[in-house]
C-alpha cells in the first residue's frame, strides 16, 4: 500500500483542525497543531507535503507560517484558511509568499476539498499559484442540513453554539443519524423549541447572548422533559457545567468532541 500524503494542520481553534483532521484523514496523514509557533518547529525537524494554515491567530499569523515553511522547507505545499472576507491585497501578498490558495471557513463540501488537495500535490502539471480555492458555503447555520425527505424518522435535535465551527462539525457529524436544527443564537433557537417539537436539546455553556443555564431554565419552562446536553471546553467539573446540570440539564458533553461514534453514542444514550 503507497504511503499516503502528510498533511500538516495548524488552527488556534482545535475545533476547525479536529474537522479538518476529520475531512481529510481516510486519504491524508493529518497531524494538527493549535500554536503556530510549535507548527513551525515541528516543520523544521519534519518534512510534510502539504501544510494548510489559518490565517488570523496569535503569537504567528499564517503569512508567518507561510514564510517559515518557505524558508526552511521550499518544497512544500501551503494552503492558508480564513474565516474573514479576503482582500485582493491579502491573497496577492500571501501567493506573493508562496502559498498555493486559501480556503474558506466555514467549509463547503469536503470532497471537493479532498479533490482540490489531491491535484494541488499531483506535481509539476498542477500549477499551485492559480489552483482555485474553495468557493465558501453558506453559512450552517441558514444552510439546511439534509434533505426533507432524508430526515424523516430520524430523531430530532437542536443544538445552540455561538461558535459556527462548532455548529459546521455538529452538521457533518449528525447529518447521517439525526435531522439536526442548529442555531448560533439561543435566543432564535428557544423561540424554535417554543414552536417546534424535538427529540434532544444541545447547547453550548458559555455564550454571549444568554448563557447555557439561561438557556436550559428557559427550555425547562417550555418542556420539562426533554434530554438536554451540556456542551463545554472546560470539563464537566467546572462550576458552571455543575449549575447547568442542577438547572436541568442531563448531560455534559466535552469539545473538542472524541470521536462521531461518542457524539453519536451519546446523544442516542438520552434518547433512550
Amino acid at each position: 500500500m503507497a504511503a499516503k500524503n502528510t498533511v500538516l494542520i495548524v488552527d488556534d481553534e482545535p475545533e476547525i483542525g479536529a474537522l479538518l483532521s476529520l475531512f481529510l484523514e481516510d486519504d491524508f496523514d493529518v497531524t494538527t497543531f493549535t500554536d503556530p509557533r510549535v507548527a513551525c518547529e515541528e516543520i523544521t525537524k519534519k518534512p510534510y507535503d502539504l501544510v494548510i494554515s489559518d490565517i488570523r491567530m496569535p503569537y504567528l499569523s499564517g503569512l508567518d507560517v507561510t514564510k517559515h515553511v518557505k524558508t526552511v522547507r521550499p518544497g512544500v505545499f501551503v494552503v492558508l484558511i480564513t474565516g474573514h472576507a479576503q482582500t485582493a491585497a491579502d491573497k496577492e501578498e500571501a501567493l506573493g509568499m508562496g502559498a498555493s490558495g486559501v480556503l474558506f471557513k466555514p467549509f463547503g463540501d469536503p470532497a471537493k476539498i479532498i479533490e482540490y488537495i489531491q491535484k494541488l500535490l499531483a506535481g509539476p502539471a498542477y500549477t499551485p499559484a492559480s489552483a482555485p480555492v474553495a468557493a465558501p458555503s453558506p453559512s450552517p447555520v441558514a444552510a439546511p442540513v439534509v434533505a426533507k425527505a432524508a430526515k424523516a424518522g430520524k430523531p430530532k435535535v437542536l443544538a445552540m453554539d455561538d461558535d459556527s465551527g462548532i455548529i459546521e462539525i455538529l452538521q457533518i457529524l449528525l447529518e447521517d443519524d439525526f435531522d439536526l436544527r442548529a442555531f448560533s443564537d439561543p435566543v432564535e433557537a428557544i423561540a424554535c423549541i417554543a414552536n417546534e417539537k424535538f427529540d434532544v436539546i444541545l447547547t453550548d455553556l458559555n455564550m454571549p447572548q444568554m448563557s447555557g443555564k439561561e438557556a436550559i431554565v428557559k427550555i425547562r419552562s417550555l418542556n420539562g422533559t426533554i434530554p438536554i446536553m451540556v456542551m463545554t471546553g472546560h470539563g464537566r467539573d467546572e462550576p458552571e457545567a455543575k449549575e447547568a446540570l442542577a438547572a436541568g440539564g442531563n448531560e455534559v458533553l466535552e469539545k473538542p468532541f472524541a470521536s462521531v461514534e461518542v457524539l453519536v453514542a451519546q446523544i442516542g444514550k438520552l434518547l433512550k
